[in-house]
């Protein structure tokens, strides 16, 4: 009796601190539990669960933050109890900020990691406090919870093996990523939550990290060692790709925190060289490659698993060789715009150098209308010359004129040039003049001043233009004197007599700027009066923009970049005088304008017209908003219609495989180029471009050409075009007729279909490339699903 007297009090005190543990919550963080093993607090045998670490009273103590908000935050306790089979009950207690404890449970199966039901967790989902302990860097589509259950679980992927530091300690994780971007780290021995984010309903987080557990983790009790030093080839000459490797082990399996080579004195990283050996007791095979400058180097490797740091002594090696067998060869030497202004335009020069020798370049230049400058690498930390190497430089010019540039480079024995002989005719620098033109912004009603657009002013201001505001009611003595008006958003609604007015004077050639979104109602009833209106957008930030529509306000530009739009102009039937200048990738209309008698009125709808780019990677190249400057100064006059001569193709006969050139001479005596010039074949319009980019000397006539091969029949075709005013085509001319060869067989490549696994009831895309060397297009295509 007294024995079981003793289990009786011992088994009320287990209550005692379970129940007292569920109310206080350890702020330890990290903290390892000092126990060898916990089978002997379990009554049952665990070793049919070797990849679980669910054991009887096992518990996981926690806390959390919800967007990052450390005045709301989250802390709680996983406690797991056996209950027969293979289910364990996991009695959860968690407290929100200041609130009283709240308090759920979840049956979970230990082989699984499946629970049914749980009031915050979810239904039907799988455990998120730990992962199978079988877990390889090559397992995929883990499930796993998030967040209380708003949204089903996600699967996730190992993506790679690290070791992280919390609190002073290192664990030895396993990092998961799912395609949401949440992001988590579970250690590798017992598959427990270390920490992680996890995205949930959209861009939600939720970020929950370990405080205490009794489970134990491996310990680190011993220095890793590196042996079997290597590098191959011991010598060798620029050319060749060295390869320095060290086996890395630990007896007590801890990967390391970092393993390094130093070469002459100049430390690298090294990477597996198998990425799945994660057994680090026999060792691993860690590598660097790279090629090396002549020389004799010294080598040592170091590494730290986290407590020790070991390190080898230094080695000699390898003795690297000069060769110079070959020349270098350039290619790819551009300038980029083709057309600019001075003092403003960014004019990018670039080149690709490589050498068969691996050779580094002595000096990379380029020679502009005489005058020599020194091109800088891009990727310094490429030693690769034998695959090419970029070089660049930007410059400025503040003389408007006809620039003329080549490049010349030397490997230290071989000076080359490209062009081999003479240079290239590119870039033009123009500067146009905005003396005597007045720019007043509007801001009469309660519009938006232009404090956000120094940029821009400051720019015609260079130009000779003056700018002031316009704060008196809009009457057509008020505006007579200015030539370019700007209005942006805000304020309240115009009467109908100011617009009115506005109508006249746009009429008679003013020039009215409509920037920003469509907040506010002196915009809005400004834009209705021209029967224009605006779509709501969401808001989307740095949404590029691809030129579809050629005019010269986007003359030399790729795309456009939108800081923040919220609202699109609404281009219907109802007003087809309107001309989209660019949409969005997602087709809504950005930039848009409207010639109305002699004048013009120009939408943008983004709040800062000097920040949008001329590419996705140029922030700082001014070129739309001086074209926008350019092009609204300029006065309407278009007396001279263009003419389309001398049309034709060549060669005359061939088959599918042959590319017929079509072209056609484009005049115009007001040196106005093409809004768009096109060739129709059979009633198909194919887009025609210059023979010579850089060739604006309309009025002597410029060839525009385009080569397209054609599958087999007989083809009619014409030239149509127009200068934004006038348009002029072509008569239908007997084309080419194309005959039909088939010599060889099609072939599929590359079939896959996407997603490779997913739910029933789900889409899958099946693709494959056709390729045809006759270019025959093929008379079926189909895909078997079994």
């Amino acid at each position: 009796m007294l024995s079981n007297r003793k289990l009786i009090v011992f088994l009320i005190l287990i209550s005692l601190i379970t129940t007292n543990f569920n109310y206080y919550f350890t702020q330890v963080l990290c903290r390892r539990v000092n126990h060898s093993r916990f089978d002997s607090l379990n009554p049952i045998n665990l070793s049919i669960y070797s990849n679980s670490i669910l054991f009887d009273h096992f518990y996981y103590n926690w806390t959390a933050l919800v967007n990052n908000n450390p005045f709301l935050p989250y802390k709680g306790v996983e406690n797991y109890t056996y209950l027969g089979g293979n289910t364990f009950r996991c009695n959860e207690t968690f407290i929100q900020g200041n609130d009283p404890p709240n308090y759920d449970s979840r049956d979970v199966n230990n082989e699984t990691r499946f629970f049914p039901t749980s009031n915050y967790w979810g239904n039907n989902v799988h455990d998120w406090v730990w992962i199978f302990k079988n877990t390889t860097i090559e397992t995929k589509n883990i499930p796993i919870s998030v967040f209380t259950g708003l949204e089903s679980e996600h699967l996730f992927n190992v993506t790679s093996e690290k070791v992280i530091n919390i609190d002073g300690m290192y664990y030895n994780v396993w990092e998961l990523k799912d395609d949401q971007g949440s992001i988590a780290y579970y250690e590798k021995n017992t598959g427990i939550l270390i920490n992680g984010t996890f995205i949930f309903t959209g861009t939600n987080t939720w970020a929950i990290s370990m405080v205490e557990t009794n489970v134990l983790f491996p310990s680190n009790d011993n220095s890793p060692m590196l042996e079997n030093l290597i590098v191959s080839p011991p010598n060798g000459n620029l050319t060749t790709f060295y390869d320095f490797m060290v086996n890395y082990s630990d007896t007590d399996n801890n990967m390391p925190l970092f393993i390094n080579v130093t070469i002459n004195g100049t430390s690298f990283s090294m990477d597996k060289k198998n990425y799945t050996d994660t057994d680090y007791i026999d060792g691993v095979i860690y590598e660097y490659q790279t090629f090396l400058s002549n020389g004799t180097y010294q080598y040592y490797f170091n590494a730290s698993d986290g407590v020790f740091p070991t390190s080898t002594g230094t080695y000699s090696g390898p003795v690297v060789n000069y060769t110079n067998l070959n020349s270098p060869e350039l290619n790819a030497g551009i300038v980029s715009p083709l057309l600019g202004y001075n003092s403003s335009t960014a004019f990018l020069y670039r080149l690709n150098y490589s050498d068969a020798d691996n050779n580094p370049p002595i000096y990379v230049n380029v020679t502009i209308n005489g005058s020599n400058y020194f091109m800088q690498k891009e990727d310094i930390s490429d030693p690769n010359y034998m695959d090419g190497a970029i070089y660049n430089i930007t410059n400025f010019f503040e003389e408007i004129g006809h620039y003329v540039f080549n490049f010349t480079v030397s490997d230290g024995e071989n000076v080359v040039n490209l062009p081999s002989t003479g240079y290239y005719n590119n870039p033009n620098v123009s500067c146009h003049n905005l003396n005597n033109i007045d720019i007043g912004w509007i801001v009469t009603h309660g519009e938006d001043a232009n404090s956000s657009y120094s940029i821009f002013l400051t720019n015609a201001t260079n130009l000779g233009a003056t700018s002031g505001e316009i704060n008196q009611i809009i009457n057509s003595f008020l505006i007579y004197p200015y030539e370019i008006l700007v209005l942006e958003k805000g304020g309240d609604s115009w009467p109908n007599y100011e617009l009115n007015n506005l109508w006249y004077w746009i009429e008679n050639g003013g020039s009215l700027l409509i920037i920003g979104d469509n907040f506010g109602n002196a915009q809005v009833s400004v834009s209705n009066h021209f029967n224009v209106s605006y779509t709501p957008l969401g808001g989307t930030s740095g949404n590029s923009t691809q030129i579809s529509y050629p005019h010269f306000l986007t003359s030399e530009i790729n795309s456009l970049t939108f800081g923040s739009h919220f609202s699109a102009i609404n281009v219907s039937d109802s007003n087809p005088s309107l001309q989209i200048i660019a949409n969005t990738s997602d087709g809504y209309p950005q930039v848009v304008l409207l010639e109305l008698g002699v004048g013009k009125i120009l939408w943008i709808v983004d709040e800062i017209i000097s920040d949008f780019q001329i590419d996705d990677d140029d922030d700082n190249n001014q070129l739309f908003g001086l074209n926008v400057l350019r092009w609204m100064s300029e006065e309407k006059v278009n007396n001279y219609a263009p003419s389309l001569s001398n049309p034709g193709y060549n060669p005359a006969s061939g088959n599918s495989t042959t590319f017929f050139t079509f072209y056609v001479n484009y005049t115009d005596a007001g040196n106005r180029g093409p809004i768009y010039i096109d060739v129709i074949l059979n009633q198909t319009s194919y887009q025609i471009v210059k023979q010579d980019p850089t060739d604006f000397d309309y009025t002597d006539g410029v060839i525009f050409q385009s080569s397209i091969t054609l599958q087999n029949g007989t083809y009619n075709y014409y030239f149509n075009a127009s200068d934004g005013i006038y348009n002029a085509s072509t008569s239908l001319i007997i084309g080419p007729t194309v005959d039909y060869v088939n010599d060889f067989a099609p072939n599929l490549e590359s079939g896959v279909v996407l997603p490779t696994w997913e739910y029933e009831n789900h889409e899958f895309t099946f693709q494959v490339n056709y390729s045809d060397i006759d270019n025959n297009a093929p008379d079926y295509m189909n895909v078997t699903i079994s």
